[in-house]
């Protein structure tokens, strides 16, 4: 399986609604979309598309946050605001891949560490953010990772 990943451009949105509509099963396709193209516009945000030829595997959405992030001791920090990869191609470093491409996203917007999130009951979750690296720093299990400059 080959992963190729590229910025989501305007003509991604309908592929990105519905992987997002999967992570946030709330959200309504409206907001989803007007979300998608508030990244468009918004130097701090940034949204990557993972695909295998012309089928999307996942995504990962990401911004700069200058607020209090648990775990942070540097601001701007990246942060992963959702990240997503379909059951058929999760445990082939999708989301690894998509994780790495958003670390270097972060590095070049100027940010030297990395946090995320999850539910408290999403053990999947916890043990993919431990396997790349990102510590637990509360446990309202947010995670934060130092990105090497």
């Amino acid at each position: 399986m080959t992963t190729r990943i590229t910025n989501a451009t305007a003509q991604d949105c309908e592929v990105w609604v519905s992987m997002a509509q999967k992570l946030w099963p709330d959200a309504k396709p409206s907001e989803l979309s007007e979300e998608f193209f508030g990244t468009q516009d918004h130097p701090e945000k940034c949204l990557f598309i993972a695909w295998d030829d012309s089928i999307a595997q996942g995504f990962i959405f990401m911004s700069q946050r200058n607020e209090f992030v648990e775990g942070a001791t540097q601001y701007p920090i990246g942060y992963i605001e959702g990240i997503y990869v379909s059951p058929d191609h999760r445990y082939h470093h999708v989301g690894s891949e998509l994780v790495k491409q958003g670390e270097s996203w972060c590095l070049k917007s100027g940010c030297s560490e990395i946090a995320s999130d999850a539910e408290i009951f999403n053990y999947g979750s916890h043990i993919f953010h431990s396997k790349l690296g990102f510590k637990e720093v509360n446990r309202i299990a947010c995670f934060a990772k130092k990105l090497n400059t």
